[in-house]
């Protein structure tokens, strides 16, 4: 089949030169590398919202208030701290500033048992305790989930993240848990349920932000383990225009992508949601003068956000017992503006 198609590509390139046509042979082209299935796909997992302007408008004006990296030094030592129970001390002369003053921190006790980091540039701090780590000689964490959802509350209110950007209703709980033997094959003698995890997505104004949240580890006394912020501060790409990409183009540009490498009938099931996304991670075109590229560069480096679609493809689970390895899911992010009017 990948022959026989290779062929007939080139016969097409062959009737273009003779014909010196374009336009007669592109949309052949097109058609061929997309999979009906996928475009299929592709189509019902798109939000009907992309491609109006309107709703594209509100995007492009998000309410923002007081961010998380901008407050966090402040209230380390009057509130974050004692949140999770630290005998650690903060301050701004424990950290270093880069060249434009955005400061990183990282601290530990004399035994390195207790960990605190903070990079203020990308909103990002974590917390460890390994004296919290679980052992069987601790038990069963009984905590229960309403417990351990206002304890996580509670420490993340204190550290400093911005209430109305937490997705309370998007809340996640789960338990980790851990089971052994005395042989492999065997039936577990053992069940420990071991930590508790909370996780917090983002949004601003109601609309999700890519790969920003918060995360909590709590052990059997309600203490905090762990914990992970990423939290970038929030601004758009300055000159943004309500110019959407059609909501076609972008079921297009999708299903292409999506079916480059990819067999036909590979896929079960596509979802597609809007969200903010760091410019860096959105693709874009390449320039086609200095100006423009420069212009690209500096909305990459800037830490910014744009409108996005975040695409997730599921693929079709192996026949059971078939021996079949399951394969890979994909994650891509597509544009939702055209590039002309969005400074890229």
């Amino acid at each position: 089949m990948t022959e026989i198609m290779r062929k007939t590509r080139t016969l097409c390139f062959l009737i273009f030169a003779l014909a010196s046509s374009l336009a007669l042979v592109t949309p052949a082209l097109a058609q061929e590398e997309v999979c009906g299935d996928i475009l299929e796909l592709v189509e019902k997992g798109v939000p009907r919202e992309v491609g109006d302007p309107a709703f594209l408008m509100r995007l492009l004006e998000p309410k923002v208030g007081p961010q998380f990296a901008d407050g966090f030094i402040n209230l380390a030592q009057e509130t974050a701290l004692p949140a999770v129970q630290s005998k650690l001390r903060l301050s701004q002369r424990r950290c270093v500033p880069d060249q434009e003053g955005h400061l990183t921190c990282r601290l530990s006790n004399f035994r390195n048992t207790e960990l605190l980091k903070f990079d203020e540039r990308v909103g990002k701090a974590a917390y460890l305790n390994l004296t919290r780590e679980w052992n069987p000689r601790r038990g069963d964490n009984k905590i229960p989930d309403d417990q351990a959802m206002g304890l996580a509350r509670d420490v993340i209110k204190a550290w400093g993240i911005p209430e109305d950007e937490l997705a309370m209703q998007l809340a996640d709980l789960r338990r980790l848990n851990v089971a052994g033997g005395p042989k492999l094959d065997a039936k577990p003698a053992e069940f420990f349920s071991t930590e508790v995890h909370v996780r917090f997505p983002r949004h601003v104004g109601g609309v999700p932000v890519f790969d920003s949240y918060a995360q909590l580890a709590f052990d059997v006394r309600g203490q905090v383990a762990r914990l992970r912020v990423l939290w970038p501060s929030f601004s758009l790409v300055p000159g943004l225009e309500a110019n959407p990409l059609s909501r076609e183009e972008v079921v297009r540009r999708t299903a292409e992508e999506l079916s480059d490498g990819a067999l036909c009938k590979s896929l079960s099931r596509v979802e597609a949601h809007i969200a903010y996304v760091l410019s860096k991670e959105v693709e874009t075109p390449d320039p086609s003068d200095e100006g423009s590229r420069k212009e690209v560069e500096a909305a990459h480096e800037s830490g910014e956000y744009v409108p996005a679609l975040v695409v997730y493809a599921f693929p079709v689970d192996p026949r059971e017992d078939s021996g079949e390895l399951a394969p890979a899911g994909r994650q891509l992010v597509t544009r939702l503006l055209d590039s002309r009017e969005d400074g890229k």
